[in-house]
């Protein structure tokens, strides 16, 4: 499923509800920036963020640049420009067993001010991203919160089960065979042509999963911190028949830190829901 989300129309019932709040419900131009600005400030506090910095500012104007991103708006407030709710949706596939992937539909930054609660905005852009979902010919819609339990109501329930280990590398062994070929060391960066596909590889493998975008799982991304990104250390692997096959990426610890580990597995199973 591939087009662009922000062809189809603003929810016109989420609209109307809105409307008889005195709210206006309006979809960001990601080409206004002083919109996108506002947008990104509301998101930022509705999850108890610092206001961003000007890198990670310009990051998240790129990001909205991708997605279709929708804004409650009250003018009888001080600050009328900036809204008192946000959200974000994009298409996206979902993996499922059999090395198979779904059409999806993510939606995500969903926050509502303190100031604004208990007026049926969540309910109003939560019903207007499955409808947009339905329009775009979505078979499920996906939803990245941090606080799922209030979501059932509108038909999410957990997808996939999650783990992060880490592994003390002084107590541990490879017990599996030997790979063929090589691994050498490489910039983050230089994977960007190879992560794709192998992105593709891995995410066929784990049902569960988006197939969104890769480069901020090997650090390519321009992530606005940059202390996370300059700890990842990216080793392909390649044999002599094919192009790399695989990669590593791994974090070093810091200096005076605990000791360093191998790095952090994530793990991801079909769930019981």
């Amino acid at each position: 499923m591939s087009f662009e989300p922000r062809s189809l129309p603003v929810d016109a019932a989420a609209r109307a509800a809105l409307a008889a709040q005195g709210l206006e419900y309006r979809l960001i131009d990601p080409g206004d920036t002083a919109a996108v600005d506002a947008w990104v400030d509301a998101d930022q506090r509705g999850f108890h963020h610092a206001r961003p910095r000007p890198e990670a500012r310009e990051f998240e104007r790129r990001v909205l640049g991708e997605r279709r991103a929708h804004g409650v708006y009250d003018s009888t407030i001080p600050e009328p420009a900036v809204p008192v709710a946000t959200v974000s949706s994009w298409p996206a596939g979902l993996s499922v067993p059999g090395g198979r992937s779904v059409d999806g539909w993510a939606v995500s930054s969903v926050t509502v001010a303190p100031t604004h609660r208990r007026r049926g905005i969540a309910r109003a852009m939560m019903e207007a991203e499955l409808a947009t979902a339905s329009k775009a010919g979505a078979a499920v819609a996906m939803l990245t919160v941090t606080e799922a339990t209030i979501y059932g109501r509108y038909g999410y329930a957990p997808a996939a089960k999650a783990a992060t280990i880490q592994v003390d590398r002084r107590r541990a062994r490879w017990s599996g065979p030997d790979a063929p070929g090589r691994v050498h060391f490489v910039e983050p960066a230089g994977l960007a042509d190879l992560a794709p596909a192998l992105w593709r590889r891995a995410v066929a493998r784990t049902p569960a999963r988006s197939t969104a975008g890769p480069r901020s799982a090997i650090g390519c991304s321009a992530w606005p911190n940059p202390t996370p990104i300059r700890r990842v250390r990216s080793a392909p692997s390649a044999t002599t028949t094919s192009a790399a096959s695989r990669r590593a990426s791994r974090r070093s610890a810091s200096r005076g830190a605990a000791p360093a580990r191998l790095g952090r597995v994530r793990r991801a199973r079909g769930g019981d829901g």
